[in-house]
């Protein structure tokens, strides 16, 4: 299994990737009956979007099986240096009936850590849903966004785009208001939700547990100490 790990975000853009340099290294036992294989190309764009269809575009080039696309704040906070959940999701790629692979992920907000899960029947729903069955692998059809830690088998993407489906957009084209609501600016929302349509099964593996870790913004910190100091 060779699997192609990379980080699609916006150029001039936030670039820490934590979990990146965390998965180089690993000890080669670690990933045994996986190859990683890490994207180098630069891989900004004006947008999400275009960062993402871009990177599918080189992916499919290689010979890779999976692309597995982590966002560049992405660090395994919660997961721990065991790496319980990186194992787990390595090993649900060897899955036959796992297209489409996300982790249970937070984003840090005023009141604490926010799960960023999506549902297309609400957040609320998701949430609650996944978070009282005890840690594993589930089939989620309802998902609409979970795209910080996704991997993505090679034949969804040449299926999607043999019926004429772009991968990514920042806007999703839907009629049905009721079913999606306000979930039609999300580059992820629109992936998930015509990946489905194409009748590709979207899993999480709740082992893999990890959040957002935004850069540090210390300009007005260096400020108030360089005033303190006479600068």
């Amino acid at each position: 299994m060779k699997c192609m790990v990379s980080v699609p975000h916006e150029k001039n853009g936030p670039f820490v990737a934590p979990l990146v340099f965390w998965l180089l290294r690993l000890p080669a036992s670690f990933v045994h009956g996986h190859q990683l294989v890490f994207d180098s190309t630069p891989g900004g764009e004006y947008n999400v979007a275009s960062s993402r269809n871009r990177t599918v575009r080189r992916f499919l080039e290689s010979d890779c099986d999976w692309l597995w696309m982590i966002d560049a704040d992405m660090d395994p906070w919660i997961d721990g240096l065991d790496g319980i959940g990186v194992q787990s999701v390595l090993d649900a790629m060897h899955k036959p009936d796992v297209d489409i692979l996300t982790g249970f992920f937070f984003r840090m907000d005023k009141d604490g850590p926010v799960p960023s899960l999506t549902s297309s029947r609400g957040k609320k729903y998701i949430t609650g849903e996944i978070l009282s069955k005890p840690p594993g692998l589930y089939h989620v059809p309802t998902l609409a966004a979970g795209g910080a830690c996704l991997a993505v088998k090679r034949h969804v993407f040449e299926d999607m785009l043999e019926k004429d489906v772009l991968w990514f957009q920042n806007e999703l084209v839907e009629d049905d208001k009721e079913k999606w609501g306000d979930l039609k600016s999300s580059e992820d929302t629109w992936f998930f939700h015509y990946a489905q349509e194409c009748g590709h099964k979207v899993w999480i593996d709740t082992n893999l547990v990890w959040g957002h870790v935004k850069p540090l913004d210390m300009r007005d910190e260096l400020r108030r100490a360089a005033k303190r100091a006479g600068v």
